[in-house]
């Protein structure tokens, strides 16, 4: 069931939503699980007087409105980095600002999407955090990101249309054995577009080319 848990049904689950809108949070699972990320069984929806109940679930992913926060996203992150520190937030946010996406990123959170944003969009930003990614809605990322360094994000121009493809699926958190199954490319061949589009960007680092593909909206 992918109604608001009782006691009996608690079991884990890849990804938890918490809303105080029942009817909202049981039609995002409906719609996760519909995808061909989730299944039926990954995802399951509570209510904000069910948080308790999340060390028990040990959900992988949890979505999240953070105004809704009972004492705060502080507080609230801080209980449960304690209780579940491999956890990854989406903030899913109903009164979405630049400061509370601020606020979100420095806390931790993997995504931050306003609630005005389509389904799809909603699923775009959970799959890349599934995968390792980072996701932030374009009308708050480019505020939020740092400006590249010096010899970095010289154009996306520059780029191969096969560096391209590799470097947005590695900026979704996708592997090289993935992105080599999906392209139908050798594991070597991969690492090296993946080489020769981070040269020519100028990025150090994967952390540098989340924060370039979300400037690129390649995560939108």
């Amino acid at each position: 069931m992918m109604t608001a848990l009782k006691k009996r049904q608690l079991k884990p689950a890849a990804v938890a939503v918490l809303d105080t809108n029942p009817i909202l949070a049981e039609a995002m699972c409906r719609h996760f699980s519909s995808s061909k990320y989730f299944g039926r069984d990954d995802v399951v929806s509570l209510g904000w007087e069910q948080a308790g109940d999340l060390p028990i679930i040990r959900p992988s992913i949890l979505v999240l409105d953070p105004v809704q926060a009972p004492g705060g996203i502080e507080e609230l992150v801080h209980n449960l980095r304690r209780a579940l520190p491999e956890l990854q937030l989406v903030a899913y946010a109903s009164d979405a600002s630049l400061e509370l996406a601020r606020t979100c990123l420095s806390l931790g959170f993997r995504a931050f999407i306003p609630k005005s944003a389509d389904s799809s969009q909603l699923t775009t930003a959970l799959t890349a955090v599934a995968n390792g990614g980072m996701y932030v809605d374009r009308r708050f990322a480019e505020s939020l990101l740092p400006a590249p360094g010096p010899g970095q994000g010289s154009g996306v121009h520059q780029l191969s249309a096969r560096e391209e493809a590799i470097l947005r699926r590695i900026s979704m958190g996708l592997s090289h054995k993935q992105i080599a199954a999906e392209l139908g490319l050798s594991h070597k061949t991969v690492d090296t577009y993946r080489a020769r589009g981070v040269r020519k960007l100028g990025l150090a680092d994967r952390g540098e080319l989340v924060r370039f593909a979300l400037k690129q909206g390649w995560l939108e």
